[in-house]
């Protein structure tokens, strides 16, 4: 598995609400010659599509560990 680092994502949820849409990007800069930012590209990395379920989970596993509880890094597989 590669890791690719994003600086960006957007999301948009279908209309019932219950499929959400999520794609990470990054923001790729486009260097002169001269070693100066011509221009900033915008690149999805990832487009992801899950269920309102899973992606509850995945925002609670991701305060979690933010928050610094230990048990949210220990892999828990949630399934719907």
């Amino acid at each position: 598995m590669m890791n690719t680092y994003v600086n960006r994502f957007s999301f948009a949820l279908n209309d019932r609400k219950d499929e959400v849409t999520i794609v990470f990007a990054q923001d790729a800069p486009q260097f002169a010659s001269n070693g100066a930012i011509e221009k900033v590209d915008y690149e999805p990395v990832a487009n992801l599509v899950m269920s309102q379920h899973i992606a509850s989970e995945l925002a609670k596993k991701l305060l979690e560990a933010l928050n610094g509880d230990d048990t949210a890094l220990i892999e828990t597989p949630v399934c719907f």
